[in-house]
């Protein structure tokens, strides 16, 4: 009965718009044009507002997830970049102290090599291995070996179940090398934690006007498969001269 009650009660409103409609575009079409023009206006605006709406959301969601990508690229480099950014800083202090510099020549060298190819390589090699076994791809990879064991379950034909295992195969063998790309992972953002934090300790000694000699310890230049430096070449300490010798 309600149902019935409110259809009449629509066709009548809609009824009665159209009656008051035609009544408006004959008996007064100067106002009849002004309502339709007006009419088709709001419509037409309605319309741009939405999808200037639609567009601007859509602008912001894609530049969101630029930013969110750019933000995890950039912490995933971070540990090699603050290495860099700290070496730069530290030789930059010794070569204006050189009554702190002690260190030699040639490990001056060395440690250049190892911060600006090693340390580089290392960063560029931790950005694949991350990308490879990324949560997604590690979700990508379950999900895959989840859907051939449903067709396993739901086919009958030996022949089929066979190359279902095989592909399952291919695919935990592949999830095996995830697993031990985020081990070198933490192997490789381990030696470049020891790279920076014994970059700290340089640091230290400067501030607190400590002579350094030693950049890098012998073992950590073996880490980075690198020759220790020999101890040759060491910079005598700065002396002042007297003015009473001829």
């Amino acid at each position: 009965m309600k149902s019935s009650r409110s259809s009449s009660s629509c066709l009548g409103s809609i009824f009665l718009i159209v009656l008051i409609a035609a009544v408006l575009s004959f008996a007064f079409p100067g106002i009849w044009k002004i309502l339709l023009s007006l009419t088709v206006g709001f419509f037409s605006l309605g319309i741009l507002l939405f999808v200037l709406l639609f567009g601007a959301i859509g602008y912001f969601t894609y530049k969101n997830f630029k930013k969110n990508q750019k933000m995890e690229a950039d912490s995933r480099a971070g540990v090699a970049d603050r290495t860099e950014a700290l070496y730069r800083s530290v030789v930059e202090r010794l070569q204006n102290d050189i009554g702190l510099n002690q260190v030699s020549a040639d490990e001056l060298l060395q440690s250049e090599v190892l911060v600006s190819d090693k340390v580089k390589d290392m960063k560029i090699e931790l950005l694949r291995l991350q990308e490879f076994a990324s949560p997604k791809n590690q979700r990508s990879l379950d999900d895959q070996i989840h859907d051939y064991e449903r067709k396993i379950q739901a086919s009958q034909d030996a022949a089929v179940q066979q190359v279902m295992n095989e592909n399952i195969r291919m695919l935990e063998e592949k999830k095996k090398r995830m697993m031990d790309s985020l081990e070198e992972i933490r192997h490789k953002e381990a030696s470049l934690d020891l790279v920076y934090n014994t970059l700290r300790n340089v640091e230290d000694n400067l501030k607190f006007g400590k002579p350094v000699q030693h950049l890098f310890p012998s073992d950590l230049y073996r880490r980075f498969g690198l020759e220790p430096p020999s101890k040759r070449d060491t910079l005598p300490p700065l002396t002042e001269k007297s003015s009473t010798e001829e």
